[in-house]
């Protein structure tokens, strides 16, 4: 009940905000534009897989997340809008018939400023709205991100925006809903997944090995810590380490900051599910 009450205070007391919310996830529209979300749990490396694919040349996004299939509301202000502000903005949404509709007119936009053909979209907590995000974009790709719950569990604790960020097991429970949500869809030939650890380790061989099998041409300028450094979220605290050489240094972090109560918990709560993602190095 916590995350539906935080979840229905977010539409405030309007009831035409209620309103405009149901109507647009209503939308029958379907979507012919080629996409890729990148999902997974918090702190996965999703942020850095965004920006590494957005980098290919025939790739473009925005910086940050649509957020358009989660729960919350729709409308707030905080949301990215595809970078469309005041009139542009309102004249956007009055014209859409829908999110999905919506998403397509703003794709088709960017696409024709940028020259490029594939969206690159990344909201972590999309991974658990797979089926409707399928049928809405019949030629979506997914790209499942999976990391080592326990350090992504740390990793949340410099960044403010991971509500479950206050307990191990909150953190674990929600860890366990993404990962289940993700695995379901494995035999799914629209679904890769690949895991932070081997990007973090060999960053070349693993994006190489993604991206054709996304059905595109490698790009090595997507290396290029250039790109990613340009990117404003580079600046914040929480993606600090965005515009640096990717490395494999804060693999295992969870061995030297989490007690042992916390492993236990942890695998108490999440242990099969490190077992099948084969972080194997969990028990003592």
């Amino acid at each position: 009940m916590g995350v539906l009450k935080a979840t229905l205070e977010g539409y405030g007391p309007d009831p035409r905000i209620w309103w405009r919310n149901i109507t647009w996830r209503m939308d029958s529209f379907t979507s012919d534009h080629p996409v890729i979300f990148v999902v997974g749990a918090p702190r996965s490396g999703t942020t850095l897989l965004q920006t590494l694919l957005q980098a290919h040349r025939e790739c473009f996004g925005i910086e940050g997340e649509t957020g358009l299939f989660d729960w919350q509301n729709l409308f707030r202000k905080e949301r990215l809008h595809f970078g469309l502000e005041g009139d542009a903005l309102k004249s956007a949404i009055k014209e859409a018939s829908g999110r999905v509709d919506f998403m397509d007119r703003q794709i088709a936009r960017l696409a024709a400023e940028t020259g490029r053909r594939i969206f690159i979209e990344k909201t972590p907590q999309h991974v658990m709205r797979l089926p409707v995000i399928l049928r809405s974009f019949p030629r979506a790709r997914i790209v499942h991100i999976t990391r080592d719950g326990r350090d992504g569990f740390c990793s949340a604790q410099s960044h403010r925006n991971v509500p479950q960020r206050r307990s191990v097991s909150a953190f674990g429970h929600y860890w366990r809903r993404c990962v289940r949500a993700g695995l379901a869809f494995d035999e799914d030939p629209r679904l890769s997944r690949i895991r932070y650890e081997d990007l973090a380790s060999d960053p070349e061989a693993t994006l190489r090995t993604l991206v054709t099998g996304l059905d595109l041409e490698w790009d090595p300028n997507q290396l290029d810590p250039m790109r990613r450094g340009n990117d404003a979220r580079a600046r914040r605290t929480e993606f600090s380490r965005l515009g640096e050489a990717i490395s494999g240094s804060r693999i295992g972090r969870w061995k030297n900051e989490l007690d042992e109560a916390q492993q236990q918990a942890f695998l108490q709560i999440a242990g099969r599910e490190l077992e099948i993602l084969g972080y194997e190095e969990h028990e003592h």
